[in-house]
This record gives structure tokens, C-alpha cells and sequence, in this order.
């Protein structure tokens, strides 16, 4: 085989860097099998009636050292149950991210309550505290703090900002079941906190979701709204919930089994981030998610980094198109920032949906961080973290492989979109 063949980008008919197959995603064993079949013979398929899902309620907040954890079906229902647990009244703002999932938009409208976006810091997509202050008004009860990506939030700013105003700090950890802040679990420094538990989760059972608190006050509202009682009540009014959102016994056999091996997958893929990062940190245009400082360990839901496209040599979606053909499982992530998406949102769905049609909506000012982020982010799958130290060298291979070929790469992409252009144009 000649040298430029070997050596080309495999988009332009070259060989792949890598050929080898990624660790598959989720994991699953006998373990899964045993207890899922035990639900299914059982009859018990229902969390009040069985026990899996309550003992995982019970591991999971007590390997974090916490007291009230309240497992749903998915992450948007744990932020409505979370929201409708701290007790604001209708028409409090709570402030979000603007490099974030959809769905907090809808829960936090569903709760009767006004989204406030804020911008984020670029090298971290974590809320920025500045941006908060920017948006603060009297009428705001709270701010959500996401922990991107699986790297743990500086939660002191936020937490002394919130007692200054007599705010709430919500977490969504989602990405961080396994991160780690100043030796303390994310998800516990806040008032309360949300995980999920979908596929991409890198504790998963497909779908899911779990509200963690060591608020009594909060914890009982969740209970009544759940439907669940205090413990040992016979009162059986409390035991009607308000919204059927519970958790199954299959997905709660799933996620016991997932948690029997979560920690030593969450120390190796702490290990191939840092490892992934150093190796990086050299190479013109990359700069991967900065870790911050007090961040005992990073949850690895994916690899997070950024593309200078004018310093690398080429444009960020060919470069992840290229590090695709090359055997590395990318994407972009978000392409807009929370806030233009829920304004499409609002206009598509105007006049038939309740929510987007009403008078709460949202308010914040333009985020630029945000929309940096969203041009230039590159997600790596969180599977290649469960990988070999020698894997990750695949990736940095490809990397540089690309950006040898910038100036071949960018052309390339240019007439592949006027190609794609001219057919749209010209119709079938």
C-alpha cells in the first residue's frame, strides 16, 4: 500500500486509523439476566409492588452519602418532581444553563415556573456565576447547575450566591453519576439534584431518572406527590399519587445489576480522560473540556473538547464526519444554544400545545459563550473511555492525521456541500 493511501484522511479513500471495535454500550451480563428474569417469574412488575427499585434507591443514595433518593421514569419527570418538591410558588424563574437538554425548558414550564437562561464558560460549558448575576431578579427562586459532560461544577460560588439571595441550587448530574468535587459526590451540594438513567448515561437502563436530596422538607413532598406516604403511614389518600411517574422493577433490576460494576468503570474512565486530555493539550486547535480545580474525579459520560477551526486547519463538522470515517465515535452535541432551541420549539408547536403557547415563556439575553460552544464542540462516545490507555492513542492518531490534511480535508467538505447544495436546489 503507498504512503498516501495509507496516510489520507479515510473520508477521501484512505485507511481508517482504527479498524478494532469500541467497547459496545451498555454492558450487560448474567447479573441483568438473573434479576430480570426473577421480575418476570415473580409477577411483581410494579414498584410498589416489588423491591428492586427500592433497593436501588437506597444504594445508590447510600453510596453517596445521602438520605431520600426517589427513582421515576425519566429525567424530565425526576426535574418536575424535583421542581414541584422545593416549594416555589407559580411564576418563579429558575435560571438554566444555555448549553443544556430541551427538557429542562419543558419541566421547568410544566411546573408553572419562568426559564431565565444564562450564558456559560467555553473551556468547561458550566453555567457561568457572572452570567447568573447578569440575569437576577427578584423574582428568581433558583439556578440549575449541570455538571457537562461529567465535569463537577465549582459549586462554592453558586452556593454562596444562592444563600446571599435566598436561592435554591439545583443540580442535574446526569452526566456525573460518578464525578467527584473536593472528595464530595456530585448531585450532593445542592438543595436537590437529578440524574437519568437513559442509554447514553453511563448508569443506564434505558430510560429513567432519580431525584437524590437530603432535604427532609423536599423528600416529604416528594412522597406525597409520588404517592408513596411517610414510612409506616396507613393514611391511604397519601398513597394516591399525583402523577404516575414511578420507576419499574425491570428497570430497577437493571440498574442494580449496572451498579454491581459502575465503580470501577467510573475510576477508568476518569483515568482515560485525564490521560486523553494530556495527550491532546499539544495539538493546534484542540482544547479539551478544562478540568477544573477541586475536581477529585471527572463522571465520563463522554470526552468533551473544542475545535478552533481556523487553527486546525479545518472546519469542526468535517472533522467530526473525518473522525467518524476514522473509526472514532463522535458527534457535535447541541448545534444551537437552550434558548434558540426553545424558541423554535415555541413558534413550531404555537396554538397546540399549552405550554408553548402561553404567556410564561422565557427571557435572558443573548448567550455568545453558548453559541462558541455549540460551533465548536466535538463529544466523543462515552464507551471509548471504558477502553484500554493504548486506545486513546487512536484517537489523538486521528486528530493528527486530519489536521495534516487540513487544507485537502476543508476542500473536500466544501465541494461535498455544494454537491448536496446543488442537488437540494435542483430537486429529484
Amino acid at each position: 500500500m503507498d504512503v498516501w493511501k495509507r496516510t489520507k484522511p479515510a473520508l477521501m479513500g484512505g485507511e481508517p486509523v482504527r479498524r478494532r471495535p469500541w467497547p459496545a454500550w451498555p454492558v450487560h451480563g448474567l447479573e441483568e439476566e438473573r434479576r430480570l428474569l426473577r421480575v418476570l417469574r415473580e409477577g411483581r412488575w410494579s414498584q410498589r409492588a416489588g423491591g428492586e427499585t427500592a433497593l436501588f434507591e437506597r444504594r445508590f443514595a447510600g453510596a453517596r452519602g445521602s438520605r431520600h433518593a426517589f427513582a421515576v421514569a425519566t429525567r424530565t419527570a425526576a426535574l418536575r418532581l424535583a421542581l414541584g418538591s422545593v416549594g416555589w410558588e407559580p411564576g418563579s424563574e429558575v435560571i438554566l444553563p444555555a448549553y443544556g437538554p430541551l427538557c429542562w425548558v419543558g419541566a421547568v414550564l410544566s411546573a408553572g415556573m419562568r426559564p431565565v437562561f444564562a450564558d456559560v464558560v467555553v473551556e468547561t460549558g458550566h453555567l457561568d456565576m457572572a452570567a447568573v448575576e447578569g440575569v437576577a431578579t427578584e423574582n428568581v427562586r433558583g439556578v440549575l447547575v449541570f455538571h457537562t459532560a461529567g465535569l463537577p461544577v465549582p459549586m462554592e460560588p453558586f452556593l454562596e450566591g444562592a444563600e446571599n439571595r435566598g436561592w435554591a441550587v439545583l443540580e442535574d448530574a446526569s452526566q456525573a453519576h460518578g464525578g467527584v468535587y473536593r472528595d464530595r459526590p456530585c448531585g450532593t451540594w445542592g438543595r436537590v439534584a437529578v440524574f437519568s438513567f437513559d442509554a447514553g448515561a453511563v448508569l443506564t437502563a434505558g430510560e429513567g431518572g432519580l431525584v437524590l436530596t437530603n432535604d427532609a422538607e423536599v423528600a416529604g413532598r416528594c412522597r406525597r406527590l409520588l404517592g408513596r406516604g411517610e414510612p409506616g403511614s396507613t393514611d391511604s389518600a397519601a398513597a394516591e399519587p399525583f402523577e404516575e411517574m414511578a420507576l419499574d422493577e425491570f428497570a430497577g433490576a437493571m440498574l442494580n445489576a449496572q451498579l454491581d460494576r459502575f465503580e470501577l468503570q467510573a475510576r477508568r474512565r476518569d483515568q482515560r480522560s485525564r490521560y486523553l486530555a494530556e495527550r491532546l493539550a499539544d495539538l493546534p486547535g484542540v482544547y479539551p473540556q478544562q478540568r477544573v480545580e477541586g475536581c477529585t474525579r471527572h463522571g465520563g459520560a463522554g470526552f468533551l473538547l473544542r475545535l478552533d477551526a481556523d487553527r486546525f486547519g479545518a472546519p469542526r463538522d468535517a472533522v467530526v464526519a473525518a473522525l467518524a470515517a476514522e473509526g472514532i465515535p463522535c458527534g457535535t452535541g447541541w448545534r444551537e444554544p437552550l434558548p434558540e432551541r426553545w424558541a423554535r420549539l415555541r413558534r413550531e408547536l404555537a396554538g397546540g400545545w399549552p405550554v408553548a403557547s402561553g404567556g410564561v415563556g422565557a427571557r435572558g439575553p443573548k448567550c455568545v459563550q453558548a453559541q462558541r460552544l455549540c460551533r465548536q464542540a466535538i463529544w466523543l462516545e462515552g464507551r471509548v473511555l471504558l477502553a484500554d490507555q493504548k486506545d486513546m492513542d487512536d484517537i489523538v492518531r486521528a486528530l493528527e492525521k486530519l489536521q495534516e490534511h487540513g487544507r485537502a480535508l476543508k476542500d473536500w467538505w466544501r465541494r461535498e456541500r455544494s454537491e448536496v447544495r446543488a442537488v437540494r436546489e435542483g430537486g429529484d
